[in-house]
């Protein structure tokens, strides 16, 4: 299932965008191509800003990946996710991925492995 990095407070929208450049642009030299395009596919960054014109700003430079499911800023606040098709999430999901968001990522076994069934997600 998608693979959400969740970013609070993103500001013109920079290290989304640093992001989603780097993993467009092609395979780490340790993956093949099919697995990085998958890690690509799956990917959803979400973007939640308090300031209306930050979020103009992040959908603006990130407009590219906006345009094909990627990247989506919205505006709101870490206490809750705002309601979006883009991050759809069951209520249960959603409580389970804010329960944990003080642990910086969901679901991530102590070796490191990920264990993340349904919800995979990093806070940013």
């Amino acid at each position: 299932g998608p693979f959400y990095l969740i970013e609070m407070g993103g500001g013109a929208g920079r290290l989304a965008h640093d992001i989603l450049t780097h993993i467009r642009m092609g395979p780490h030299p340790e993956k093949s191509a099919s697995e990085w395009a998958g890690f690509y596919e799956e990917l959803r960054y979400l973007g939640i800003d308090i300031s209306r014109q930050f979020v103009s700003q992040q959908n603006q430079l990130n407009s590219r990946f906006v345009e094909d499911g990627r990247f989506l800023a919205v505006e709101g606040d870490a206490s809750n996710l705002p309601e979006h098709p883009f991050f759809s999430l069951s209520e249960e999901e959603r409580a389970e991925l804010f329960a944990a968001k003080g642990n910086g990522a969901i679901g991530v076994a102590d070796d490191g492995a990920r264990e993340l069934n349904p919800v995979q997600a990093i806070f940013l």
